[in-house]
């Protein structure tokens, strides 16, 4: 496996973030190592690593994109919607939880041990997901039109511990972006 790159130009940009995309019907996510969870109901889990490169400028795009992406499969039909949907009736309250997933950095070059050098200094990766997910709480709340549907909730998982995630779904739709 190597990372792409994109080629603009003369100039050759890395893609610093991965996120795996995958539609749930509820999860619950294990955020202490020992009894306290975070839940969200119909929506998106999304699992993340940061490369070395990845900036905070970055961060923005990245949750307009997600949330623009039609990948969302609206529950009792077979139509596709982003969060951000042109018609209000395709509509759907959505929740979104965010794990930070390191192994996703993990390369096997020689031998059969994975390594993790390409993932960012745990600092700089803390700080950034921490940025990313009050974007995210951001850029949903704005959604929102103040009705009862809402528009969903952002959850979060702890940056550098073990979690213990519990999902359950309608059928496979995982998405993997490189951004």
């Amino acid at each position: 496996y190597q990372r792409r790159v994109r080629d603009k130009g003369n100039k050759r940009e890395t893609m610093p973030t991965r996120l795996i995309c995958m539609q749930t019907t509820k999860a619950s996510l294990l955020i202490d190592n020992e009894s306290e969870y975070v839940h969200i109901g119909n929506g998106i889990i999304l699992l993340l690593v940061f490369f070395k490169g990845a900036e905070e400028d970055n961060l923005q795009k990245i949750v307009q994109k997600v949330l623009a992406t039609r990948v969302h499969i609206i529950p009792g039909t077979t139509k596709k919607a982003g969060f951000v949907s042109s018609t209000d009736d395709a509509f759907v309250r959505r929740d979104i939880l965010l794990v930070p997933q390191a192994t996703l950095a993990g390369r096997v070059k020689k031998g059969n041990t994975p390594q993790y050098h390409d993932q960012v200094d745990k600092d700089v990766g803390r700080e950034l997901y921490e940025k990313l997910c009050e974007e995210f709480r951001k850029q949903l709340a704005a959604l929102d039109k103040g009705d009862d549907n809402g528009k969903g909730k952002v959850e979060c998982g702890t940056y550098g511990n073990r979690q213990a995630l519990n999902m359950e779904s309608a059928g496979p739709n995982t998405h993997v972006f490189d951004f």
